[in-house]
């Protein structure tokens, strides 16, 4: 542990940064001129190396950021819940994560450029950027065409029935994620109502999205008549895309997932955490 305010501990982390490929900061431009962090700065003690620094709302900014401020500040939160309600938020700290990705990603292609050409490099990524960027196709709806994505909950604005979800028998939520006019002939034929296929109201997609209120209340009574398991092999049989709802328990329970957990042994006490890097 360095105090870089002070001038004998500087010292020390200027000879580590002689031996660094890279170096990860989370600093403003003011905060890192204080500390002798900038890339100019570092660069005369180790010209090659990778300074990678992860900001909230970028370098030039000293504004504090958290999760919840870059929800709000990014727009999501105007996306999120349902019509009329008040947003909700993404129940992790989903710019966090997203940034974190954004810098390892950045930190990868320096470090394929500094084996390529012997070079440093100085990567920015901010919380706000990391987010905005991950809206891709809402994001291109408003930059193309000026929709500003509005509370649907889970449906999607023009594709049905895709996000809409059903109740079983056994009151387990199934939702359904129908791509396509193939898909939805499909699940027609699987669920026995080819009759629909011949229906004005849901032949093609831009049919079922004008009447998607009557389409989800005839898929309902049809889905609430058999349990969730068995909607879920026969779909599947089908290859119909659809999905149950689980809660973090059935998730992590799953054997599936089990190789995600790691156990470990800190301070005498036994932890169990989840695994961020997956492969």
């Amino acid at each position: 542990m360095l105090d870089l305010k002070n001038d004998t501990d500087q010292k020390k982390f200027r000879e580590y940064l002689k031996t660094c490929d890279i170096l990860i900061t989370n600093l403003s431009d003011r905060k890192a001129e204080k500390l002798n962090l900038t890339y100019t700065q570092i660069k005369e003690v180790k010209p090659d190396i990778i300074l990678a620094n992860i900001t909230g709302y970028g370098p030039k900014s000293d504004k504090p950021a958290f999760d919840m401020m870059i929800q709000a500040d990014s727009g999501l939160l105007s996306m999120t819940g349902y019509p009329g309600q008040k947003p909700a938020k993404v129940p992790f700290a989903i710019a966090d994560v997203l940034a974190s990705h954004q810098l390892r990603e950045g930190i990868l292609c320096a470090l394929i450029n500094k084996k390529q050409t012997g070079a440093g490099s100085e990567i920015q990524v901010s919380l706000l950027d990391s987010m905005v960027s991950a809206f891709t196709y809402q994001a291109g709806n408003y930059l193309m065409g000026g929709h500003i994505p509005q509370p649907m909950g889970t449906l999607h604005p023009s594709i049905a029935p895709y996000g809409d979800i059903f109740e079983t028998a056994d009151h387990k939520l199934l939702i359904l994620a129908i791509g396509s006019d193939r898909q939805f002939a499909d699940f027609c034929r699987a669920i026995h109502r080819t009759q629909w296929l011949e229906d004005n109201r849901y032949r093609t997609n831009s049919d079922r999205v004008a009447n998607r209120p009557s389409l989800t209340q005839d898929i309902q009574k049809l889905i609430g008549e058999f349990p969730a398991d068995f909607w879920i092999s026969s779909l599947e049989k089908h290859k119909i895309p659809a999905a149950l709802i689980r809660n973090l328990g059935e998730v992590l329970d799953d054997s599936a997932t089990k190789h995600l957990a790691i156990s470990e042994e800190t301070n005498e006490q036994s932890i169990i955490r989840i695994k961020t890097v997956v492969y």
